[in-house]
């Protein structure tokens, strides 16, 4: 028996449409949303959807508005079946237009700060940038790599800058310190990974270091990033940092400043006995 709507455009009826089944129907909910003017049943959709995608697939790069390969593309695609309207043109890049990705300049570089004391005077490790020009001192600091522990990139970073392999993490601040780069500082950073951030976030540990400064080699992986070192205290330290780091070194000093007096407190009770 033949169905009495069947020449009606809207499909096929409730008489003569196929059970319901559950499985199928759960399936449907993830399906992309179909273009307009298509039907959802039957596979004349999914040939006009593939056809079109073929026909994009292959079209020639932009050469200009009425040019061959516009002119190509849109046979293909009304071959395909799909409505004229529903092609949209090839976006035109304006001229001396930049290729580089917009992005979002309120992320936050995530990264980790070493604060290196000695047991034996308290005092902490600093040094100086090979591209500071204002000779100001810092910490060991950097970034984490994708799914690196900041426990392990402190690590890292503390060799890679240092040299320093008799190390070890003793404390940690429980949250993140962050600063801002002044707009100053964006214009000269030379490193594409940095411009792309407002700022750094960062993991800030106590390393307690328990060498000798034989071990130091600010060279040791070919490309050093600090000139020179010194041991400070590090109360002291923030007034000797730049201006935006300040903020960061001072909560810093606060933290780790009184934990530091008490392992060296107890380190000297202990060389007594």
């Amino acid at each position: 028996m033949g169905c009495p709507t069947a020449a009606a455009a809207c499909g096929p009826c409730s008489a003569c449409r196929p059970p319901f089944q559950p499985q199928h129907h759960l399936r449907s909910l993830y399906r992309p949303a179909p273009l307009l003017g298509e039907r959802r049943h039957g596979g004349s959709a999914r040939k006009r959807c593939t056809a079109a995608a073929a026909a994009d697939s292959s079209r020639q790069p932009h050469q200009g508005p009425g040019s061959s390969a516009d002119a190509a593309a849109a046979d293909a695609t009304a071959a395909a079946g799909v409505p004229a309207s529903l092609h949209l043109p090839r976006p035109v890049k304006a001229e001396g237009a930049s290729n580089i990705l917009e992005i979002d300049l309120n992320d936050f570089r995530r990264g980790v700060g070493l604060c290196i004391y000695r047991p034996s005077d308290g005092l902490v490790f600093a040094a100086r940038r090979m591209d500071d020009t204002a000779q100001s001192w810092q910490m060991p600091q950097g970034g984490i790599d994708p799914r690196e522990h900041p426990e392990r990139a402190a690590l890292r970073e503390l060799h890679e800058e240092t040299g320093i392999t008799s190390c070890r993490i003793v404390a940690a601040i429980d949250h993140w310190l962050e600063y801002t780069f002044p707009t100053k500082v964006k214009s000269l950073q030379c490193s594409r990974s940095l411009l792309r951030y407002r700022g750094q976030t960062q993991k800030w540990f106590l390393l307690e270091f328990f060498g000798d400064d034989s071990e130091i080699d600010l060279s040791c992986h070919g490309h050093p990033e600090f000139s020179e070192y010194t041991w400070a205290r590090l109360e002291a330290l923030p007034a000797g940092v730049v201006d935006f780091k300040r903020p960061v070194y001072a909560q810093v000093a606060r933290h780790f400043g009184p934990e530091i007096e008490r392992r060296c407190k107890a380190a000297a009770s202990v060389r007594r006995f």
